[in-house]
Parts: C-alpha cells; sequence; structure tokens
C-alpha cells in the first residue's frame, strides 16, 4: 500500500487508543521495522479495525521500497473467520502424485482418497471453508506456484501448502480488505506471485487422477472478454483454477485471438 493512500479515520483514531505507548514501541521494533510514523499509525488502525492481534502475529507489515504491504497468515485469516457467528468450520489436505483425487470447484464435491504407502511428490492442497446458509467456499493451491524451497517449505511441504489453500478460502470467505496472504509474497524477491497469461507459461498437471471442472460460465468469459487485461483479470479472480489445463489453455487461446485482432487491425 502506498503511502499516499494512507488515510485515518475518526473511529480508526479512537480504535488506536487501545494500544498503550509500551505495546505500540514493541510493535515498531517488531512487526512494524522501519515504518514513519503515518504508516505505523494506519497500521494500528487497520489491526484494530479487524480485531487482529500484532503481538501473535496475526497481522504485521513490511516496507518494500516506498511501500507498506500488510500480511495475514493462515492464522490470521482463520482468527477473523472464528469472530464470525456463521462460521462452521474448514477442513483441507495436501495431495500427492499418486493420490486419487477429484474436485469440483461449482459442486462443492471432493473426493480424495490415498494410503499410507509412498503417495509420491507433493502436487498442491485444497481447503473448504464453510459457512451457515452460504455454498462452501473452496481453494486450490498448486505447490510448483507456491513452493519457495526454503525454511519450512523445505522441512515440512505439505503443512505449508495447506496454510497457502487454507489461507486463500479463508480469505475469500471473510475478506479483509487491504491485507495480503503472506504466502503470495516472496520475501526473497519482494515480489508478490503474479504468474504472466502467456501461454508458454502455463504448465500441464502431470497427476492425471487431479479432475477439477471449469464453470461453463468462466469460459463464456474468457470467450468474451475483449482485451489482454479482461483475459488477466478472469485468471487473476480464480485463484483454484490456476492448476487446471482446460482454464489455462482457454486463457492462452484467448490471448493470442486478442493479439492477432489487435495486429489485423493496426495493419488495416
Amino acid at each position: 500500500m502506498k503511502n499516499q493512500q494512507m488515510t485515518v479515520t475518526n473511529g480508526e483514531q479512537s480504535a488506536i487508543s487501545q494500544f498503550s505507548n509500551t505495546d505500540i514501541d514493541i510493535i515498531k521494533n517488531s512487526v512494524a521495522k522501519g515504518t514513519s510514523d503515518a504508516e505505523l499509525k494506519y497500521f494500528l488502525a487497520v489491526a484494530a479495525s479487524t480485531g487482529l492481534n500484532p503481538f501473535q502475529k496475526e497481522i504485521w507489515c513490511y516496507k518494500s521500497g516506498n511501500d507498506m504491504l500488510i500480511f495475514a497468515g493462515r492464522d490470521g485469516f482463520l482468527s477473523n473467520a472464528q469472530k464470525k457467528p456463521d462460521f462452521k468450520g474448514i477442513r483441507s489436505a495436501y495431495v500427492c502424485a499418486t493420490d486419487k483425487f477429484k474436485m469440483n470447484i461449482v459442486s462443492g464435491h471432493i473426493e480424495h482418497e490415498f494410503t499410507q504407502a509412498d503417495r509420491g511428490a507433493i502436487v498442491g492442497a485444497y481447503a473448504v471453508v464453510k459457512r451457515d446458509g452460504m455454498d462452501s467456499f473452496i481453494s486450490w493451491a498448486d505447490f510448483k506456484e507456491f513452493n519457495k524451497g526454503y525454511n519450512a517449505w523445505k522441512t515440512n511441504p505439505g503443512s505449508m501448502i495447506k496454510k497457502v489453500a487454507e489461507a486463500h478460502a479463508l480469505k475469500q470467505a471473510y475478506s479483509l480488505s487491504g491485507i495480503d496472504s503472506e504466502h503470495d509474497y516472496d520475501f526473497k524477491r519482494n515480489t508478490f506471485a503474479n504468474p504472466e497469461t502467456e501461454e508458454t507459461t502455463f504448465e500441464e498437471i502431470k497427476n492425471e487422477e487431479i479432475s477439477v471442472i471449469v464453470d461453463e460460465a468462466i469460459l463464456t468469459a474468457i470467450e468474451d472478454a475483449k482485451t489482454i487485461d479482461e483475459v488477466t483479470a478472469i485468471y487473476n479472480d480464480n485463484i483454484s483454477l490456476h492448476s487446471v489445463q482446460e482454464f489455462i489453455k482457454a486463457l492462452g487461446s484467448r490471448k493470442q485471438a486478442i493479439k492477432k485482432a489487435e495486429k489485423d487491425a493496426a495493419k488495416s
């Protein structure tokens, strides 16, 4: 979040008062290092308004150049959900290459079976969040896309990819505006994971047991897209389909068609 966008309302200013001077000093030197006074005030307002606890690292901020980014981990998103009266739980699991796994995003139906034998390489993870009176919120996280290859990702990759899927599903179910998932950011490279929708960058899922059905409405929206920006927006709005070959191929084909149309229009 860029500095010039930081404004604190009177209500948020009042909420900041819950933090003592000692609290603020600790936060300034731990989860809000390098922030200016205005940035720190904004961060405290966001923490207070969401009810996320910076001392339990449910929320923290990070300076990237002149920008301040606010993050929550799986625990932060889960804490937010658990405060809601309609939250009915979350279930998740990581999926390996030899597992029998089928997931239908539209119906919310998931079949997942595996034995205790060697399950092969980790392919990804799914999470399902349930809210009373609503359809389930389902997220799929592709291991290749999010695996950072260091720290906990190296020692406990299954748990880490599950956290990614859980954070995404919880964020879909209970949106926290202006707060990003820590799992979507590479702190070593100071960049968000933002794959291009070029057809040459898409990888096929090697596990043929995984079958995800793409909603016909999404495929129609892709076909109706008129610009590259519209194609990219569809990609970004459907995180759970990033590993689905049918979805990716449709995006790539539409992008090629738009580029060709633009070139033809320029010649005429």
